[in-house]
């Protein structure tokens, strides 16, 4: 009868390890994207964040944009 409980120990611990990796492989998408979310959201906040955003305000026009600032004056579709 020890073999059979060592077995039936060694069965319950491979289920518990099983559930454990699942809950894990679950956990770790949900962190990275909290951690990514605090990031842009830390991002947004920055000084320098602002200071970028007056200077396009203004009319500044950085390099490395994806918009004209010019063209979207004329068209109105400013970002709030």
């Amino acid at each position: 009868t020890g073999a059979a409980v060592t077995g039936l120990v060694l069965i319950l611990i491979c289920i518990a390890l099983s559930f454990w990796v699942a809950f894990v492989a679950l956990l770790i998408p949900v962190i990275l994207i909290v951690m990514i979310g605090g990031f842009v959201v830390s991002r947004r906040e920055t000084p320098d964040a602002k200071a970028e955003q007056e200077l396009t305000d203004v009319g500044y026009q950085d390099p490395e944009a994806e918009y004209d600032v010019e063209t979207e004056r004329s068209t109105g579709d400013s970002a709030a």
